[in-house]
């Protein structure tokens, strides 16, 4: 539930949009399975949060527009293949 973190937030809001990561389903799993993933990865923000005295009505509105906006930039993605795919460079020596 995001709304007791709404409630407080006294900064603007950046989502991290990532895909590719689909096979992890928790933070853990996201750093140990990370090797060979192929990732995209975009932030869209800031988003000004809402006012601290935004009632519950107000914060769903909020949470549900910030939903729409990230599915809209994951499928706006999805959409786009990069012309030179990242590749790290190999390790010296």
């Amino acid at each position: 539930d995001l709304r007791p973190v709404l409630a407080r937030a006294q900064r603007p809001i950046s989502c991290v949009i990532v895909d590719g990561m689909a096979h992890t389903r928790t933070f853990a799993e996201a750093f140990v399975r990370f090797a060979g993933t192929r990732v995209s990865v975009t932030i869209v923000g800031p988003i000004p949060a809402p006012p601290a005295s935004a009632d519950d009505a107000r914060l769903d509105a909020f949470i549900d527009t910030l939903h729409d906006r990230m599915v809209a930039t994951l499928n706006a993605m999805r959409q786009t293949t990069p012309t030179t795919p990242f590749r790290a460079p190999a390790p010296a020596g």
